[in-house]
């Protein structure tokens, strides 16, 4: 590891055991969350049953998975 490893992480100083984070950094920030049922209905909220959850975020990414409700 560099020597800014552990600048962000809380050490015990006893025995040197990571305990926690200081902060927690993240570059993706959710533009939209929609919903889609099994008939290819979109929905801003999620529908009984099998749902494909699409989640674009402002960078321009998306990120997809099932769930059911």
């Amino acid at each position: 590891y560099d020597d800014n490893y552990y600048e962000n992480l809380v050490v015990c100083p006893i025995n040197g055991i990571v305990t926690a984070v200081k902060t927690v950094e993240t570059g993706k920030q959710v533009a939209k969350v929609e919903y889609i049922n099994a008939l290819g209905q979109k929905s801003n909220r999620a529908f009984d049953g099998m749902n494909i959850v699409v989640t674009k975020y402002t960078d321009g990414t998306t990120s997809t998975v099932k769930v059911v409700k």
